[in-house]
């Protein structure tokens, strides 16, 4: 069992890495669902501490990465439809996978 939950944390956070690069994977949270299976290994020395800064650090990015686009298009001096396009694609990309 134990074996599959580190395959599992490494493969997670191999794709989670992957998703630094490329747009249709979220990065961070995948790393950090590896981080949370490894918790679960015995050998795995992770304090609560760690995941606790580790999941705020992971909501920052998480926020940052879909609010950023709007913020500066506005602080950019983008129209209003700029903004409203800047909008659209945040919710789009939630839901359509490229």
């Amino acid at each position: 069992m134990e074996t599959l939950l580190i395959i599992l944390a490494l493969v997670c956070g191999i794709i989670g890495i992957a998703g630094s690069i490329l747009p249709a994977l979220p990065g961070p949270p995948l790393s950090f669902i590896g981080l949370i299976l490894l918790v679960f290994c015995d050998g795995a020395d992770i304090s609560n501490t760690t995941l606790w800064i580790s999941g705020i650090f992971l909501a920052i990015v998480s926020i940052l990465d879909y609010v950023a686009p709007i913020w500066l298009t506005n602080i950019s001096g983008g129209s209003k439809q700029a903004t409203r396009g800047s909008i659209i694609g945040l919710v789009a990309g939630l839901f359509v996978f490229p």
